[in-house]
């Protein structure tokens, strides 16, 4: 009896051991949290969003990248762009930011008729280092 105790011992060792190491995860109380969160019917449906990364790119490489992704939304009738260009924070401090200037006149002038209406980006989005285009 006493070795089956010994026995017992070394195995509530080993996952004690194992449980310190590796931590413990509710799996059933993590899902039922999450059903509790999301009531029936609240769930949004997100459009669907064409993202243009222009991060390294010339000012012509980009207003090349922005046409072709304007033609693809065009396309596959998406009526919405994220374009990332960044903030400028490495751009000359007198011209200002490069990519981000050059994506607003693109959208104000060049790009008028297919444009609705454009705007930052959320937070979560990029805030200021993006802009949302909301297409005709």
């Amino acid at each position: 009896m006493s070795e089956e105790n010994s026995e017992l011992t070394k195995y509530q060792q080993q996952m004690f051991s194992y449980l310190k190491t590796h931590g413990v995860v509710d799996k059933d109380g993590s899902v039922a949290e999450s059903k509790r969160r999301i009531k029936k019917g609240s769930r949004k449906r997100r459009k669907p969003r064409k993202t243009v990364n222009l991060h390294g790119l010339t000012s012509l490489e980009a207003s090349v990248r922005i046409r072709i992704a304007l033609e693809e939304c065009r396309n596959k009738g998406i009526h919405e762009m994220l374009i990332i260009h960044g903030k400028g924070i490495h751009s000359d401090l007198e011209t200002g930011p490069v990519l981000k200037t050059m994506v607003k006149n693109m959208l104000t002038v060049e790009l008028c008729m297919e444009v609705r209406s454009f705007y930052s980006a959320a937070q979560n989005d990029g805030g200021d280092g993006a802009t949302v285009v909301n297409l005709v």
